[in-house]
């Protein structure tokens, strides 16, 4: 990137880099008024639009879920099993469901969508315009759902349920209108979860029970099969139930003593669980372990109830007085579920107690059988074993039948004991701010949108902005040198425009010095005729042609400065000299003389003003007027020439091509990029090296604060080397 000092002539490259944050950081430098108020007027009308958005509230319910519940189902009768429902993420599906947003309306008892009615009271203050809202719906096919279907669906379109990260914690969330129905449906969907659970586990007691009752009633009626078709034997071969068994083999009266010791083990085990069930009744405290024998799975899960209640009990008191609500919360539902640990331990010592007497009598009947069985042994080895099978099948009858009403009695023993898989945490609280709209997070959002769209759009304004602002652009856009830059001067027809233009030690005139030395190519001396034109007028060519001429006059050059815009002539203002005689005169013939047309304003400068120019041609003059180049350029140092725009006439065309250097000038932050690339076509023909270009009137505040590279030569530091 070139400089206003530098000779680098980049020929390629959009101008001034229009994309990144360097032109955005420009753009907001040089329109941060408009931007600043524009994010003002974009931030207060987003704020009141905030300020009068109405509230909503959210409330929030916890709920802790097992993903094991305790569902007694018909598998459990028999082989007993585990099972999962899905996890988590299944229990929060449930607690979204429609179903259980019915549950909910049901429970709240919402016919309609609280607060429903005073968001179209007004509709319905007009009734004729509800009938054509009516009729208009009705042409569209657009149907009305029901209120009820309209609640539900506002429930779940309104609730926000979701896991705490990998707990079994789920977060259940309403947001209303009005914080008490939020706190409301929030704990409603709770409970009718809760109540959803008790419901799914009375239904699957209540399933296996049946099933069980029927299984009881097929077996009994087995049984008495079984046992007539055993009685008919004995009836048919006249025996008696102590004759059958004569007809044992010695074989098995072996059995039968072996038969009979194991019965009277299993008795004696029998009574020891229920004296061990009855000595933990009279305890009353099973934080020790229990044996295996007697530790069912609903006792397994009391016991597990308790003992975390217990926990939760101990960690409540760490922060709670034991007198605080809840505490006594926690002690009460221990203290409930202990009771329901001693029915269940009734229970088992009645189930216990039946065993035993089972147990008891199989001893009786098993020593009967033993006691007749050594009387004597008597009868045919096929009847022994028709009559071994019926008792067989007897027997096993039996026990199907003495098991299910085992698990019948367990069943009722679970009814009485269930509870849901879900526990409330947390119930919700009344919320007392709003959860929307969050005015100070939305009021920093809107303020960030509202200067990102002020910065977009000033940015925007300055990709049309096709005006040149630095040499770097100039350099991208020509394939002439950049000679540097020239500051902001006073209107060119001030009466102290002489006084102010030969000042030294000024910004302007450091400017000057430094296009001076630049105007010369590299390797070569100071150039003899310099042409200084520009593409349109009101550039600064007038006031740079004669701070040059000027600044060459006071080094000590012979200096010829010649007005050549005949056109629109304004050195004679500037320097306060009469129009003519001049160029015009000299070269249409009226003067007789070069020195009669000449004005010497100061030491070492003679001035050519424009002169009386009616009908003056350029083209049919041009010989005349190179003639008076070569006699200016026999006299003179340096010959300055100030030209009309190349835009509007040819007269800085013709001149260029006798020119030792052209000095194109362009107006900083005024001239466009197509006006300049239209400038240059027109000396495409010349050599490129003869051609420079100059910005000028340049605002260096501006410059400065838009941060392009050429404005580190005006830092503020330098300020003391400059008398103005």
């Amino acid at each position: 990137m070139s400089h206003p000092y530098s000779d680098a002539t980049p020929s390629t490259g959009e101008p001034g880099d229009k994309s990144g944050l360097a032109f955005l950081a420009r753009s907001l430098r040089r329109r941060w008024r408009s931007t600043a108020a524009m994010t003002v007027g974009l931030s207060a009308a987003s704020i009141a639009v905030i300020a009068v958005l109405p509230p909503h509230y959210s409330a929030s319910a916890y709920l802790q879920v097992d993903s094991r519940p305790n569902v007694v189902s018909i598998p459990t009768v028999l082989p007993s099993i585990e099972l999962d429902v899905g996890g988590i993420s299944s229990e929060v599906e449930i607690l979204k469901s429609r179903e259980l947003a019915e549950a909910v309306a049901g429970h709240l008892h919402l016919a309609e969508i609280p607060g429903a009615k005073s968001h179209t009271s007004w509709l319905s203050g007009l009734p004729q315009l509800h009938e054509m809202a009516a009729e208009v719906k009705d042409w569209l096919g657009i149907r009305t759902p029901p209120p009820h279907d309209r609640v539900v669906t506002w429930l779940m379109d309104h609730s926000d349920i979701k896991p705490l990260g990998k707990s079994r914690v789920v977060r259940v969330s309403f947001t209303a209108d009005s914080p008490e129905t939020a706190r409301d449906v929030a704990n409603a969907y709770a409970q009718a979860y809760i109540a959803r659970q008790v419901s799914q586990l009375d239904t699957a007691a209540r399933g296996a029970k049946t099933w069980v009752d029927t299984e009881i009633g097929r077996v009994r009626g087995q049984v008495r099969e079984d046992e007539h078709n055993l009685e008919t034997f004995r009836a048919r071969h006249g025996l008696t139930e102590d004759d059958s068994k004569l007809l044992l083999p010695y074989g098995q009266l072996a059995d039968l003593d072996r038969d009979l010791t194991h019965a009277k083990a299993d008795y004696a085990a029998a009574r020891a669980r229920v004296d061990e069930v009855r000595r933990l009744q009279r305890k009353g405290d099973l934080e020790g372990a229990v044996p295996e024998s007697i530790d069912t799975p609903p006792l397994k899960a009391l016991r597990e109830q308790e003992a975390n209640l217990t926990i939760e009990r101990d960690g409540l008191l760490q922060h709670y007085a034991p007198t605080s609500g809840r505490v006594k919360l926690i002690e009460d539902e221990r203290d409930q579920v202990r009771q329901s640990i001693q029915a269940e331990l009734t229970r088992i010592a009645g189930g216990l107690q039946s065993e035993a007497a089972i147990a008891a009598s199989q001893v009786a009947s098993l020593q009967a059988a033993v006691t007749a069985a050594k009387s004597g042994l008597q009868g045919s080895g096929d009847l022994r074993v028709e009559l071994a099978g019926l008792e067989r099948t007897a027997e096993a009858s039996r026990q199907v039948l003495v098991t299910l009403l085992k698990r019948r009695s367990e069943l009722d023993a679970q009814t009485s004991l269930h509870t849901a898989n879900a526990r409330l945490v947390s119930p919700a609280a009344l919320p007392h701010k709003p959860s929307f709209p969050l005015i100070l997070p939305m009021a920093l959002l809107a303020t960030v949108g509202s200067f990102a769209t002020a910065a977009g759009i000033s940015a925007a304004r300055d990709l049309k902005d096709r005006v040149i602002r630095s040499t770097d652009e100039l350099a991208a856009l020509v394939a002439f040198r950049t000679l540097g830059i020239l500051p902001r001067f006073e209107p060119a027809r001030r009466p102290n425009r002489l006084i102010a233009l030969s000042a030294d030690r000024s910004r302007f005139s450091e400017a000057v010095k430094n296009l001076y030395i630049r105007v010369a190519q590299p390797g070569h001396p100071l150039p003899r005729t310099i042409v200084v034109t520009s593409a349109l007028s009101g550039e600064g060519k007038t006031t740079t042609a004669v701070s040059l001429a000027m600044l060459a006059a006071t080094l000590g050059r012979k200096v010829a400065l010649v007005d050549f815009d005949t056109h629109a002539p304004s050195i004679h203002h500037i320097l306060q000299l009469p129009l003519g005689p001049g160029l015009a005169d000299y070269v249409l013939g009226k003067t007789a003389t070069l020195g009669e047309s000449l004005n010497n304003p100061l030491p070492n400068l003679a001035v050519l003003t424009a002169g009386r120019a009616d009908g003056f041609n350029v083209l049919a003059r041009a010989e005349r007027i190179e003639a008076l180049m070569a006699e200016l350029a026999q006299d003179f140092d340096h010959i300055v020439v100030d030209t009309p725009p190349c835009l509007a006439v040819v007269d800085s065309l013709v001149l260029a091509r006798i020119a030792d250097q052209v000095v194109h000038v362009v107006r900083w932050a005024h001239t466009s990029r197509e006006v300049v690339k239209a400038a240059a076509h027109l000396f495409d023909r010349l050599d490129p090296d003869r051609i420079g270009v100059v910005l000028t009137q340049v605002d260096i505040k501006r410059h400065a604060s838009e941060g392009y590279s050429d404005s580190v030569f005006y830092h503020k530091s330098l300020n003391r080397y400059y008398l103005g």
